[in-house]
């Protein structure tokens, strides 16, 4: 019986090991393993207890989340423009090929004829 129990014991030791990356009898803080991942540990250990070096890091951090955000509010925007401009020149091509006047056509659309006139030429329309 006891030897059931020291096994159950080990598997599960070894079990939480596996997960947490330390064994069960040690500190909460994984331990850095060589000279260099111990200097990096420490210096980021440093770094962090330094007041004005997390306060630039968050300025930083929240800077280009700004841009992230900025930036993907441009990117929509442009593919809301592109959509646009895409379904403009379906409707376009759809009344030249109904047979309507290159004149309507430009005032629905609201651009120009010469507009018109190359982009049923470009699709042998006119």
């Amino acid at each position: 019986m006891q030897d059931e129990v020291r096994g159950a014991v080990k598997v599960t030791a070894r079990r939480w090991t596996r997960i947490y990356g330390r064994s069960c009898g040690t500190s909460m803080e994984k331990r850095p393993k060589g000279a260099f991942v111990q200097a990096l540990d420490t210096e980021v250990k440093a770094i962090k207890q330094h007041k004005e070096t997390r306060r630039e890091y968050m300025t930083l951090a929240m800077e280009l989340k700004r841009q992230r955000q900025f930036g993907r509010e441009e990117g929509r925007e442009e593919g809301r423009e592109e959509g646009r401009q895409e379904e403009r020149l379906k409707m376009i091509l759809a009344m030249l090929r109904k047979g309507f006047s290159v004149e309507s056509i430009a005032e629905c659309a609201q651009t120009s004829v010469e507009y018109i006139m190359e982009l049923g030429k470009k699709n042998h329309l006119l």
